[in-house]
């Protein structure tokens, strides 16, 4: 008999209370991670936003907008020539997605592989400090391009 009066107590008190019960339990974080990139230059954003428009899985996108982002943030502290930083993108980005974006998104692998030759070119050399910062620039416009 004293479990019955207990629950019926019990609801009582959270009938009349549940506006303030609400305020004390957390909510539930959102599972999409964080990324801090700053506004890139608008003549990059340009540069992506076509590709990024055509990539319209959110799942795809956040994927890609991080994987991005950490070339963007590694890319200059590579000490490689021009096929090398290339094979680190390529390499890693098979690692990361498998075949899962594979032929999926017609304009990815041109628009990529046009932002690369057209900062380093289409002849091998050892990657200038410049040129680094510029292949950091476009892929950390990609990432932001794709988280916006």
């Amino acid at each position: 008999m004293n479990f019955k009066l207990l629950i019926g107590i019990g609801l009582i008190l959270v009938g009349v209370f549940w506006g303030n019960i609400k305020d004390i339990i957390p909510e539930i974080p959102d599972d999409k991670p964080i990324v801090i990139i700053e506004r890139p230059e608008d003549s990059l954003i340009k540069r992506w936003s076509n590709v990024c428009e055509s990539i319209e899985d959110p799942k795809d996108r956040e994927s890609l907008c991080v994987f991005n982002k950490v070339f963007a943030d590694r890319v200059v502290k590579y000490e490689a020539d021009a096929q090398q930083i290339n094979d680190v993108y390529v390499l890693a980005a098979k690692e990361v997605f498998g075949d899962s974006i594979r032929g999926k998104y017609d304009k990815l692998s041109s628009a990529t592989r046009g932002s690369m030759v057209s900062i380093l070119g289409e002849e091998n050399h050892s990657v200038l400090e410049s040129e680094k910062q510029e292949l950091s620039k476009s892929f950390m416009a990609f990432a932001w391009c794709l988280d916006n």
